[in-house]
């Protein structure tokens, strides 16, 4: 087996003491943090704007309602998780040699996560579950029922990964493992899977921006889907190794971060009416929502070199 890739170099089967991100430039580390805090920001307010609605529905029900509760969930685990984030990101700021209170942050912050999307699933109205809950019985369509199927098979994929992260570090083993970017792989697939399904119905939509933003997933997914794939096939050979993101994954990173930043800002644009009034809390999340692009196109253009493996990883 061939022990090293023109995208994955330096293959070793001894310990590797680099740090997470310890070998980042200024800018690579500046868009790390960038990064990690504006999705931190965008996830807690807008898990706290729809907090006052949860309470709202919670005053007007008589009883338990179980529907009212998946609601909560979705306002105010994003909340949670963004401060979170939040702390774990300041943590590692004032503190970088990684240590197990980031562990435990990080795996409350995939615990958050997990529960969540279990949430999302539960509250779609599936062919099945959509009588039980007042709709019309219109019964079982073939297509829908395989449309959520392929969504449950995502959300429970995505959960056995979390699930297996969050057994590594609370363990102190290492996270980034063959098996890890096995089941990322795995993840990717059902994502684009999910895509896939949906987006047929998005390339024929006369909106252009519905059918780039389509495409720059489809991109995106396949390259990270082929890059794990083959990164579990280069740990199957023992050791660790330095990884850094290859050409082909950053270029199309940089492509989906570019699309869906303007995209964003052209629906706030008119959603907000920004010509002709000045909504200071639109445009502050307008510009948080920016800097999570910029971040992730810093990422690509500053990459890390992260030490994986079960040996390679030990160090960090």
């Amino acid at each position: 087996m061939r022990k090293s890739f023109s995208w994955c170099p330096r293959f070793t089967s001894t310990n590797i003491q680099t740090q997470p991100f310890g070998s980042l430039p200024f800018g690579g580390k500046a868009a790390v943090i960038l990064l990690l805090a504006a999705w931190g920001l965008v996830s807690l307010v807008t898990g706290y704007s729809g907090i006052p609605y949860f309470l709202q529905l919670t005053r007007a029900t008589i009883g338990f309602d179980p529907w009212i509760v998946l609601y909560g969930i979705q306002y105010v685990f994003p909340a949670l998780e963004g401060a979170v984030l939040l702390i774990l990101l300041l943590d590692y700021i004032l503190a970088p040699t990684i240590n197990r209170r980031h562990r435990i942050e990080l795996a409350t912050l995939i615990g958050l996560q997990i529960t969540n999307w279990f949430a999302f699933v539960a509250l779609q109205p599936t062919p099945i579950t959509t009588p039980i809950r007042g709709g019309l019985p219109t019964g079982i369509n073939v297509w829908s029922l395989t449309e959520f199927v392929i969504l449950y098979l995502g959300v429970a994929t995505e959960s056995i990964l979390g699930l297996y992260l969050i057994k590594r570090l609370l363990t102190g083993k290492a996270v980034l493992t063959k098996w890890t970017f096995l089941l990322v792989f795995t993840a990717f697939v059902t994502e684009f899977a999910q895509i896939l399904f949906v987006g047929l119905f998005n390339l024929e939509s006369s909106n252009a921006s519905l059918q780039l933003t389509t495409l720059a997933s489809y991109i995106v997914f396949e390259a990270a889907a082929y890059f794990s794939i083959r990164t579990f096939s280069t740990l199957r050979g023992g050791g660790g190794f330095e990884l850094v993101l290859p050409r082909y994954l950053k270029i199309s990173v940089i492509f989906y971060a570019l699309v869906y930043a303007a995209d964003g800002a052209w629906n706030s644009f008119l959603s907000s009416n920004l010509a002709f009034s000045f909504n200071p809390s639109k445009v502050a999340l307008l510009v948080i929502q920016a800097s999570f692009y910029v971040g992730l196109v810093g990422m690509c253009l500053f990459p890390p070199r992260i030490s994986i493996g079960e040996k390679g990883e030990q160090a960090a």
